[in-house]
């Protein structure tokens, strides 16, 4: 019978499909085999077991032997089939949900023209799905998922083989209070959630907490036999109080930046005055082992680690959920301390009155918190160490964690499909090659294997010389667009003709005729090419760049004229004294016109060296130009640099930082 809610409405029944047994088939069977024997009765057997005697005595007689209740729908070789594909699928990183399993199960039916009655439209319903999964439990459990990123899911069995070849020839005959993890961590201003009583129809559960989106950053750092080194504090700012750390762990140590989080001159402050003073301590080869984040690489710091006989090791990209000590066993708990402790301060009177967790507080909650953990932190991190396989050196136990499609295995699933195989395998290995390089991975570190202070500088004067010599054979100032790019496919000129936009460039000039009167041979516009390699300007019939200047007057297009009617050349130095161009050596701080990509920019030059420019440019805002957010910094050859700009050219044309470039050489109408 259907129940009936308190409020009159009534709730649907829950079907029940026969009963669940009391006994196995293999204990049936031993009962059975007892009674055959003489070792029991018929009737003692059902006292004792609780099975009813008529299914004793069917049972011994060979009958009712078929499962109880409705056929099912698929074979037994069709259901084992579904089994080894979801397993399939499962292994590979990609597993699928019951409603999956359905949708799967309904174009298997339909591929077959194959109808079910119980299926409506052929889509096994949710009944089906329990059942089914009811029916594979040994091989088939609901779970919830945890969520991996495509980068952490590229680490395999040969990038950790790697790493640990190199980590063993590292820390051989080191012990374990010499080898050390480090890492930060942020203690976010958010208490924990609990399961609370509330109204049954309520679909807002809320409760009235402060809390925000504030974080502060920790940089912890242990042994591998347990011990830790005090906490390091960093906080967002650029001043230091001294009530920022009232009530801190003992041996704590604050600092701020910008960001709150951890940057090269943070961490060099960390290593030298909080790490070195504790490790010069100890004697012997220290190992100091982390992430191959940026910030955690300096040449300061690799130098004040030679000369104190610290090794500096780093993990593989996205690996330190696996082998990092105080990810793996440490900070889960700690974070649960933490949000205990405050949610604790937060039913205080003082936590009631303010929004944001203050500065002055957090150290005082951060020491309540390690006091809370203290018990249980110093095995933590050592278990963490013998999981991560990094003391003892064991690398079976990360080996053991990775999933199945990240290791190495010559095992071919006949039972799978060759096209399914191989759709899984291009969905997974396709999408995983598009964060296959990442950028701050290109330092000269390899994991494992600690890094000098000579490599890491030759690598940065090899980039610096190769970007330099990249530059130079580009003849351009790279890759960037900046704002302003002309999209249309053609312009119309002065004279109101649509000019097409070819490959190559030439230069029109507007013979200054209105734009509604027709335009004979005589007065047709004349074309020059430029060529920035040879720094000629020839007068070719090909439309490449065209250049619609707005004083026809000028000598601009009276030396052209004049050149293309005796058929020669106009050199650089008559072009230069017509628009102005600088023919002597310019100076830094000079503002000038480059050429970028067929458009012409205001800028200001930075820094010279050979043949190059570094020209700092403007970007379009409007009629007008102004400075863009983020230095928009490039290398030109100094003939791609068509004028020098007086500063009185430059005026501001609004207080939002907005300025008018008043110069014809700008103001003329670009076309590539």
């Amino acid at each position: 019978m259907p129940k009936v809610k308190p409020g009159g409405s009534v709730s649907p029944g829950v079907r029940r499909y026969g009963t669940k047994s009391r006994y196995t088939t293999e204990e049936l069977e031993r009962i059975l085999s007892d009674i055959k024997c003489g070792k029991i009765s018929q009737r003692e057997a059902s006292k004792l077991y609780n099975i009813p005697r008529n299914t004793l005595r069917n049972k011994l007689l060979g009958q009712h032997n078929k499962k109880v209740g409705r056929p099912t729908i698929f074979s037994k070789e069709e259901e084992l089939f579904f089994i080894q594909h979801i397993l399939y699928l499962s292994d590979e990183g990609i597993p699928i949900s019951l409603f999956d399993v359905r949708c799967v199960v309904k174009c298997y039916l339909d591929t077959q023209n194959r109808k079910v009655q119980q299926f409506k439209g052929n889509m096994p319903g949710w009944d089906w799905s329990q059942s089914f999964l009811e029916r594979h439990k040994a091989a088939l459990k609901q779970r919830l998922e945890t969520n991996i990123s495509r980068r952490r899911a590229q680490v395999n069995e040969e990038t950790l083989n790697e790493f640990f070849n190199n980590f063993e020839g590292e820390v051989s005959e080191v012990s374990a209070c010499n080898i050390y993890n480090y890492d930060e961590t942020g203690f976010h201003d958010n208490p924990s959630r609990r399961k609370l009583l509330f109204r049954r129809s309520c679909r807002h559960p809320e409760r009235i907490r402060n809390s925000t989106k504030s974080c502060y950053t920790v940089v912890f750092c242990g042994s591998a036999d347990g011990n830790f080194i005090p906490p390091y504090v960093i906080m967002k700012g650029t001043q230091k109080w001294s009530d920022w750390v009232y009530g801190a762990p003992e041996g704590t140590r604050l600092n701020t930046s910008k960001s709150g989080w951890i940057d090269n001159k943070v961490f060099d402050d960390w290593f030298e005055y909080h790490f070195l003073p504790i490790a010069k301590t100890k004697p012997g080869k220290i190992i100091l082992i982390g992430d191959n984040m940026s910030a955690h690489l300096s040449i300061y710091t690799l130098k004040l680690a030679a000369e104190n006989d610290v090794r500096l090791l780093f993990f593989p990209p996205n690996s330190t959920h696996l082998l990092q000590p105080l990810d793996v066993a440490y900070f889960s708990s700690l974070k649960t301390y933490w949000r205990q402790v405050l949610s604790s301060w937060r039913e205080t009177k003082g936590g009631k009155k303010v929004v944001a967790l203050p500065k002055a507080v957090f150290c005082q909650l951060l020491k309540a918190t390690l006091e809370k953990g203290q018990e249980t932190g110093c095995n933590n991190l050592r278990k963490g160490f013998e999981c991560s396989g990094l003391n003892p050196v064991n690398r079976d136990k990360v080996l053991q964690k990775l999933p199945m499609y990240a290791r190495t295995t010559d095992e071919v699933r006949e039972d799978v499909g060759n096209e399914f195989r191989k759709y899984i395998e291009s969905v997974r290995t396709n999408d995983l090659s598009a964060v296959h390089r990442a950028r701050k991975f290109c330092l000269p570190v390899r994991a494992g294997k600690s890094v000098s202070v000579e490599e890491v500088e030759a690598y940065y004067a090899n980039k610096e010389t190769e970007e330099k010599q990249k530059m130079t054979s580009k003849g351009r100032g790279g890759a960037r667009t900046r704002g302003g790019r002309l999209k249309s496919s053609s312009v119309r000129t002065q004279g109101g003709r649509l000019q097409s936009r070819n490959d190559s460039c030439s230069l029109e000039i507007s013979d200054g005729n209105p734009s509604n009167a027709p335009v004979t041979s005589a007065q047709e516009s004349t074309e020059v090419m430029l060529d920035h390699s040879d720094v000629v300007a020839e007068v070719e019939n090909t439309s490449q760049l065209a250049y619609a200047i707005n004083e026809p007057s000028t000598s601009i297009a009276t030396i052209v004229i004049e050149h293309q009617a005796v058929g020669e050349n106009i050199s650089h130095t008559e072009l230069a004294s017509v628009a102005s161009l600088p023919s002597n050596i310019y100076s830094v701080e000079d503002y000038v016109v480059v050429h970028y990509e067929g458009v012409l920019y205001p800028g200001q030059i930075i820094k010279l060296e050979n043949n190059l420019c570094m020209v700092r440019c403007m970007e379009k805002s409007g009629i007008n130009w102004k400075w863009p957010k983020n230095n928009d910094d490039l290398w030109y050859e100094k003939t791609d640099v068509f004028k020098k700009l007086s500063p009185q050219c430059i005026t501001p044309a609004s207080n939002r930082g907005v300025f008018q470039v008043t110069d014809p050489l700008l103001c003329a109408k670009v076309l590539f």
